[in-house]
């Protein structure tokens, strides 16, 4: 699990790009939970 604490005031767009395999291989990523608080 990873926890990032930022301070975006203004913000109304959140983007997330998930890479699975950087190494250039057939792969697949999957997000189970992503909480914006």
């Amino acid at each position: 699990m990873e926890d990032y604490r930022v301070d975006l005031p203004g913000v109304i767009e959140l983007e997330l790009v998930v890479t699975p395999d950087i190494s250039g291989g057939n792969a697949h990523a999957s997000l189970a939970e992503m909480r914006v608080a």
